[in-house]
């Protein structure tokens, strides 16, 4: 697929997701945010990361909903509960990977150049999983994002679980992956869980 047909199809799932009736939204996050923690926790658990007394607390990369991204601020305050960190990415740099910094609950966020909120202060931290949102998917663990590379070159350079997070909408049939699309571990959608 080229980046002509690769931009209209990005256009057109962005217009679909964020035209989502609030009602449809409010029931599509709640199916997510309840097919999600068990997904999260079997790939954890596979890397024996999990919050057992007297080791360092895995921390989740998580993100806030952005231009009609599914909202998982629920599941958030699940792995909270649970004893899990969590951390919010920030773009360094065009052509580098996602940074994460601890996000704690009652932190200040500020809206960094591309709008997407950043805790302050931020001090990095590196992620045992990523919750990664989708523009688009295929069952294959493939994703369209927004076209920058920011989460395939960091899925590549962390080298840990990544969970995708996606409206059902989003599915996309036949898709093509380029040469630098990583695959992730798994999709959510508020219909299905898929483990490629």
């Amino acid at each position: 697929m080229d980046q002509t047909a690769r931009t209209g199809l990005r256009r057109g799932l962005l217009a679909s997701r964020e035209a989502m009736p609030p009602a449809a939204r409010d029931a599509a996050q709640a199916a997510i945010v309840e097919r999600l923690p068990p997904i999260v926790g079997q790939l954890l658990a596979a890397r024996g990361a999990t919050t057992t007394a007297g080791q360092t607390r895995p921390v989740i990369g998580a993100y806030l909903p952005f231009r009609g991204e599914p909202d998982v601020s629920a599941a958030v305050a699940r792995w909270r509960a649970d004893g899990f960190a969590m951390a919010l990415p920030k773009v360094l740099a065009r052509d580098a990977p996602l940074v994460f910094g601890r996000w704690e609950e009652g932190m200040l966020l500020v809206p960094d150049r591309y709008g997407i909120a950043v805790p302050e202060p931020f001090v990095a931290v590196s992620p045992s999983l990523l919750v990664v949102p989708c523009v688009g998917f295929d069952p294959r663990g493939f994703r369209l994002g927004y076209g920058g590379g920011f989460y395939d070159r960091t899925i590549a350079a962390l080298a840990v679980p990544a969970v995708g997070v996606a409206f059902d909408a989003a599915r996309i049939d036949g898709f093509e992956p380029g040469p630098h699309d990583m695959r992730l571990d798994a999709i959510v959608t508020p219909g299905a869980a898929w483990r490629p």
